[in-house]
């Protein structure tokens, strides 16, 4: 099964970037593993992360708290947030952790921030890359996910900062038009994104990687908010700016059924992020799964 016909993958990687002037070395992964995401309570997610900056800081993470596509800090869809809990030989702190894989190694980006009883990050003069220009060195591998082992993407994520007295909550649905569509209809998800909480939820970005299609039968899109989005090599990406508390943005994304549809159908989840959100728990919705029946 393709990556985009699935809910959620993983990254792992390693290497070395500079920061402080002395040799800053890490070993980072990520990613939904046996339903992460999901249930109640939502099974942990997984991964882990060693960092040492040489100049004194040592970094042991301790657990996982969530796993979502970068639309916040350098947005692109390449890019994987983790999150989660560590140690440091000056205390407890709180982690997020920036990998993409851009290709090629010497492309692939690392950065990190800790919050707690160590305030360090590497962001304000990120993205840093692994190689090139900057001087670092490494691996980033995003890996496909596995459909019956996956989860969702998700979770709370501290180290991003805290929520202000306006407290923004963005959050996505996801649902199918219709959950079984034969070769030649068409398969159809209809998308609305909901800003809730107590505040404006700034920068508003929803990121989709909806199944790949045939040349002959491209995504299409349609709703009222469609203006605001667009779609390039089957990667969805709309940007709805500020929205205010109690607002809805609502898209469509639709394509002619073929005959190689049958008989995986589709796969897909929608993701959701704002600047100042402060409950990643509703940030992505699916997989929601189209059938397609094979004919006689």
């Amino acid at each position: 099964m393709s990556a985009s016909q699935s809910s959620c993958d993983f990254v792992t990687g390693g290497g070395y970037i500079y920061f402080t002037g002395a040799n800053a070395t890490f070993a980072a992964a990520g990613g939904c593993k046996n339903g992460s995401g999901l249930g109640v309570p939502p099974a942990p997610y997984w991964g882990h992360l060693e960092y040492q900056d040489h100049a004194g800081l040592v970094v042991h993470g301790t657990s996982i708290t969530a796993y979502v596509i970068d639309a916040i800090l350098f947005p692109d869809p390449k890019a994987r947030l983790i999150c989660g809990t560590a140690t440091t030989n000056s205390g407890n702190v709180n982690f997020v952790v920036r990998t993409k894989d851009a290709g090629e190694p010497v492309n692939d980006e690392f950065d990190i921030q800790l919050t707690g009883a160590v305030v360090y990050s590497t962001f304000p003069s990120g993205p840093h890359k692994l190689g090139g220009g900057t001087g670092g060195g490494g691996n980033i591998l995003l890996h496909k996910p596995n459909q019956s082992n996956s989860g969702m993407f998700g979770g709370v994520c501290p180290a991003l900062g805290p929520g202000s007295q306006q407290a923004a909550d963005v959050s996505v649905s996801k649902t199918a038009a219709l959950d079984t569509v034969g070769v030649g209809g068409e398969a159809t998800y209809n998308i609305t994104v909901m800003a809730g909480g107590t505040g404006s939820s700034t920068n508003v970005t929803l990121i989709d990687i909806l199944p790949t299609r045939p040349v002959d039968s491209p995504w299409t899109l349609s709703g009222p908010d469609a203006s605001n989005c667009m779609i390039s090599s089957d990667i969805l990406t709309c940007t709805f700016g500020t929205m205010a508390s109690g607002t809805t943005k609502t898209i469509a994304v639709s394509t002619a059924v073929v005959a190689n549809d049958c008989p995986t159908g589709f796969y897909n989840t929608a993701t959701v992020s704002a600047d100042n959100d402060t409950n990643l728990t509703n940030n992505s919705s699916g997989p929601i799964h189209i059938t397609v029946p094979c004919s006689e």
